[in-house]
């Protein structure tokens, strides 16, 4: 319910800013500067391990010009999946939840000038898990979690639709690389997603 109001917030904010401006020449810095970045989807990890899950985006850009040129994002990102883990020595599957935060930063590149443009962007950062590690002592199974991390880049490819100089609405694809060959990336390092979303100045 939460990322539904706030998702509708930002929609109110894109469409009341498109009243405002229709001047795609002014080129001052507030122009260049996105945020937020909100979007919404879902990431799939190929794995027997990992189900798919919700992937919820969001970010700060900023453009060396506003139309046709190079970019700047920082991207903070949380993933939800479930989990399948046959502890060593036991032949009972455990179940559970595990959620991701995703740190990321990188440059891309916006091609075109019209309503509709296209983008790509390579990143790198650090996803932050906790992994469930198991302990049998007796017939007693304890479970605890584990702070971890994992280098993690993602190559996004994308395609947005202006709805005015200062708000558009995002469709993107993504390829994400896991980099430790651990925990839930010993058998599959990567990972796929697609997002929807919207994309404004800040005000």
């Amino acid at each position: 319910m939460r990322i539904i109001t706030i998702l509708v917030l930002l929609l109110s904010t894109t469409f009341c800013s498109f009243a405002q401006d229709n001047d795609e020449n002014k080129k001052g810095i507030r122009y260049r500067i996105f945020l937020p970045s909100l979007e919404i989807g879902y990431v799939d990890y190929g794995s027997q391990e990992l189900s798919g899950g919700v992937m919820v985006k969001t970010a700060i850009e900023y453009r060396l010009k506003t139309q046709d040129s190079f970019y700047f994002r920082l991207n903070y990102d949380n993933r939800r999946a479930t989990y399948k883990i046959t502890p060593t020595g036991l032949t009972n599957v455990i179940e559970g939840k595990v959620n991701f935060s995703d740190l990321i930063g990188g440059v891309g590149y916006r091609f075109g000038r019209d309503k509709l443009q296209w983008i790509v962007l390579l990143q790198g950062g650090v996803s932050f898990y906790d992994v469930p590690e198991f302990e049998l002592n007796g017939t007693v199974l304890n479970l605890k979690n584990k702070g971890k991390n994992v280098p993690i880049s993602r190559l996004t490819i994308g395609l947005e639709y202006y709805l005015d100089s200062n708000s558009a609405i995002t469709l993107e694809l993504l390829q994400s690389q896991f980099w430790n060959q651990e925990d839930f990336w010993k058998n599959n390092q990567s990972a796929w997603g697609i997002s929807l979303g919207v994309t404004a100045t800040l005000y």
